[in-house]
């Protein structure tokens, strides 16, 4: 049974279709990070999964604990069946959970101003704002999920596909050093495809990997914490 999102579905959710290859190579990277720090025992959290491409990318790399969120009753159905047995999938909102038993977190955060969240803004104001005055851009949605999975996460992994502006934006010199403060190992994967810029500098930066869904610049962000 198939499930196409309406506009302003994709609008009020920030939907972004994650391709399969860039959620299987976030988390290799992270499966290989816990693997190498001897951790055994994965249990994972798909925060914001969708039609579970993040489940898939588990599965193909030998992770079978996992549980996965998704805010939209229908989609969250579609997938569980779709895993049925593989993996614990419910509708719920991953910003009203705290969590702490997982060691890897996984997925692909929803785009744009939605997601609100007073407790997790609260969380942002006390860490990543910094003396910069404009700080708008740090309550976009994906930057509210790496602030609520940092403060679920008791030790392991981050694997994020997010947004790419945190890497110069001023407005995140306080993001920046928080997660330099917060975790003991940072990856950052920039796959560029900003389009929002014009002329030369749109042209280098290429095509985004989220074809014509997207047109911010994208990353994939990896974080470690002992």
């Amino acid at each position: 049974m198939s499930y196409k999102e309406t506009a302003e579905e994709i609008r009020s959710f920030g939907v972004a279709h994650t391709p399969i290859e860039i959620a299987r190579f976030a988390v290799r990277s992270a499966v290989s990070i816990l693997r190498k720090k001897g951790i055994k025992e994965i249990n994972a959290l798909d925060a914001f999964t969708g039609d579970g491409v993040f489940i898939s990318a588990l599965l193909d790399c030998g992770v079978r604990n996992i549980t996965a969120y998704e805010i939209r009753e229908r989609m969250a159905l579609l997938t569980a069946r779709k895993f049925d047995g593989l993996a614990k999938v419910v509708c719920a909102d991953a910003f009203k959970s705290r969590d702490s038993v997982f060691n890897l977190f996984v997925g692909n955060p929803p785009y744009g101003k939605c997601a609100e969240s007073n407790d997790i803004d609260r969380r942002i104001k006390e860490t990543y704002c910094s003396r910069q005055k404009n700080h708008t851009a740090l309550f976009d949605a994906y930057v509210r999920a790496v602030r609520w999975a940092s403060d679920c996460l008791r030790s392991g992994v981050i694997a994020y596909v997010v947004n790419n502006g945190f890497l110069e934006n001023l407005s995140f010199d306080g993001f920046r050093k928080s997660l330099e403060e917060e975790f003991d190992e940072i990856y950052i994967f920039n796959l560029r495809g900003n389009h929002r810029t014009s002329g030369e500098r749109c042209k280098k930066e290429g095509e985004n990997v989220f074809g014509q869904e997207c047109r911010t610049g994208i990353a994939i962000l990896v974080l470690y914490k002992e």
